[in-house]
């Protein structure tokens, strides 16, 4: 079975030509782990600056090393656009590759939005301890699904039929916070307003089902299977995604409410993901860490490399 990896990177703007904290950490990240899974890896750099070359060949460079065991390695780059995010990258490269025989492996470099969060939130939460979090986040969804344990539990999963494997599974019942519930009545509702039919092809069974931070395993062949029929009718045009403001969570929530829950296979190495999550009531970006209540078994592990990396 051919296995890859997508990857979407933002090559954002920067005073000198250096990999920013966030580059640096998901690259460290990348070289932790076994690569020979993979027939290949592709990258798509989304530039804020479609002719900086110097940036381009910078990420290229650092990309192709962290990646020199992979067989076959494609670095790309496209325009960014602030309404797509990361829809240009999952759409051609995942959705859009829904039928044929691959498995598939999607993350994206996390760690830029949140600049956004800091600035709002800088009354509220130091600076750092929203950083720590998000580093946290990020190391634990690149060690529960690339570690061997989870990547053999992926392959049986597949082998037995399942869409989608994910570190951790969520639905809109996973904390009591009301603005869950009403983002994603708001997300389909926007989409439902323009596209009527599109409810009739909804696993009603799957409603706000979702993997926090959009790290996902999938087997196209498998999706294709249950969702093949009707596919074209549910492949939205990109102007309605941009126009709706449906792009930004297109990878983390659209798939999803066609899946059936049963072909969707959570990690089992480490239980009730979902009532950990619950404990830090929708706050992954300043309890993630800190609440010491998220994957317990890695907290230890994970003091250890922010220490030796001088992260804090």
């Amino acid at each position: 079975m051919r296995t890859e990896w997508v990857i979407h990177i933002w090559g954002k703007e920067r005073e000198k030509l250096e990999l920013t904290p966030q580059e640096k950490f998901h690259i460290d990240m990348i070289r932790n782990f076994d690569h020979s899974i993979f027939d290949k890896v592709l990258v798509n750099i989304v530039m804020y600056d479609i002719n900086d070359n110097s940036l381009f060949d910078l990420l290229k460079s650092e990309l192709m090393n962290v990646f020199s065991d992979v067989k076959e390695v494609d670095i790309r780059k496209c325009q960014n656009d602030r309404m797509l995010c990361e829809y240009v990258t999952f759409r051609p490269y995942v959705w859009d590759r829904i039928g044929e025989d691959v498995r598939i492996f999607y993350s994206h470099f996390k760690g830029y939005v949140s600049n956004v969060r800091i600035l709002r939130s800088e009354h509220e939460y130091p600076m750092r301890t929203i950083l720590i979090n998000e580093l946290y986040w990020s190391y634990l969804m690149y060690r529960m699904s690339l570690s061997k344990e989870y990547v053999d539990e992926m392959k049986t999963s597949f082998n037995n039929g399942k869409d989608a494997y994910c570190w951790c599974l969520l639905d809109k019942t996973y904390s009591e916070e009301p603005q869950v519930g009403a983002f994603y009545t708001s997300y389909f509702k926007k989409l439902e307003e323009i596209v009527p039919d599109i409810k009739k092809f909804y696993d009603n069974e799957s409603i706000g089902v979702f993997s926090p931070g959009s790290f996902v395993w999938y087997d196209m062949g498998n999706i294709y299977k249950h969702i093949g029929s009707y596919i074209n009718d549910i492949s939205l045009d990109i102007e309605v995604v941009k126009n709706e403001g449906l792009a930004s969570h297109y990878c983390e929530l659209y798939i999803w409410r066609f899946l059936n829950i049963e072909n969707i296979q959570e990690q089992t190495v480490i239980n009730n993901m979902k009532k950990q999550f619950a404990t830090i009531r929708n706050t992954p970006y300043t309890k993630i860490y800190c609440s010491k209540k998220v994957c317990n078994e890695y907290i230890k592990d994970f003091d250890k490399y922010i220490i030796k990396n001088k992260i804090i």
